[in-house]
């Protein structure tokens, strides 16, 4: 098993109201992969972590990010293959995600990804503020947390398979977590034949 913590800030400045991800996992081998997708975040609220001296978490080059400034968002560009080790290193960071990525054998990897992280002490905090929930409103109305994870064949998920059957994905729009109308799973989980 490989333990993952490459959606651990997107997942943190997500639940703070500014970020939308869109991120698949392609496995490739037992114990390879790629990592594609997108962090997308208001241009206003990255200038002002920037300046904060938290804007360097949220698009680092070591971890594969390209980073894209428009007039209204700040977009991080993700693309980086290697070993799910190198990929998914378990750097001790509070903020962590844990998940892991385990061989069953005959070519079929399975890729779990907890989402109770989205469901924390601090979102319900925020839900029973009514000066939060309108500050914060507006920031995700748009935005979402979109996981996938690909391959040759989606064996098992409870997620949605695509048409040609080779990706599976989970959705979910931010304001789903602030209206609370979204009955979240205990986990994202896809066995995939690479």
């Amino acid at each position: 098993m490989k333990h993952m913590t490459g959606f651990a800030a997107a997942a943190c400045l997500g639940l703070a109201g500014c970020i939308g991800v869109d991120m698949d996992i392609e496995v490739l081998s037992d114990d390879t992969g790629r990592i594609t997708g997108t962090f997308e975040m208001q241009r206003g609220m990255y200038e002002m972590a920037a300046a904060g001296g938290e804007g360097a978490d949220f698009c680092d080059e070591e971890d594969g990010g390209t980073l894209e400034l428009t007039d209204e968002k700040a977009i991080c560009r993700i693309d980086r293959t290697g070993s799910f080790e190198e990929l998914f290193a378990d750097d001790g960071d509070d903020m962590d995600i844990p998940a892991t990525v385990e061989p069953l054998g005959n070519g079929i990897v399975r890729v779990t990804i907890p989402l109770e992280e989205f469901a924390d002490d601090e979102m319900d905090e925020m839900i029973e503020d009514p000066a939060m929930m309108a500050m914060f409103r507006p920031m995700l109305e748009g935005y979402a947390f979109t996981f996938s994870v690909s391959g040759a064949e989606i064996v098992n998920t409870n997620g949605e398979i695509s048409d040609d059957g080779r990706r599976a994905s989970f959705s979910m729009p931010l304001t789903a977590l602030l209206d609370q109308d979204i009955d979240l799973p205990d986990a994202f989980i896809t066995e995939v034949r690479y």
